[in-house]
């Protein structure tokens, strides 16, 4: 079951990772908005701190989840003899991937299983911890009866002591 689950994963995560960096600029028309004279003194203040800073951090994760979610479809297709629903969401800091099992099983040993997780999301999540530094994935297992088979946070700490554990 756990190389099931470590698939599905897999095909999920190769979708995120098409995703790539998100762009900083936010808008190529906003000097067009800071030049219309009907625009609010407060508006254009907004605009500007918009422009020089980018995305906000939740609308990069967002924009992250928005674009893995157009695949969802297909990876489910892929995956229906595992999975009965795969989805895609984000909470404040953190990539939630939910996946439902088709048939009902016993609980899985999280903590045994993260360190194959954490080596499997590694080059991803360091690319997308460059642009979103702090951010969290987590990886929710659920049986046909919404209960929990697995519930996985990884974090960039995770990695690290991932990294730390190889140079050992």
């Amino acid at each position: 079951m756990k190389k099931k689950i470590i698939g599905g994963l897999l095909a999920v995560l190769t979708v995120t990772a098409l995703v790539g960096c998100t762009p900083k600029d936010s808008s190529k028309d906003s000097k067009k908005d800071d030049t219309s004279s009907k625009v609010s003194k407060k508006k254009k203040t907004a605009d500007k701190k918009k422009k020089d800073e980018g995305y906000s951090r939740q609308e990069q994760i967002d924009l992250i989840v928005s674009v893995a979610q157009t695949q969802v479809a297909s990876i489910k297709k892929q995956q229906s003899d595992t999975y009965s629903d795969i989805s895609i969401t984000s909470k404040k800091d953190t990539i939630v991937y939910t996946y439902v099992l088709k048939e009902q099983t016993p609980a899985i040993d999280s903590a045994a299983l993260k360190p194959t997780l954490v080596k499997q999301v590694n080059s991803l999540f360091e690319t997308m911890t460059e642009t979103i530094p702090g951010l969290k994935m987590q990886f929710l297992f659920l049986n046909p009866d919404k209960s929990e088979v697995a519930n996985i946070t990884v974090t960039e700490d995770d990695l690290k002591q991932a990294e730390t554990a190889t140079d050992s």
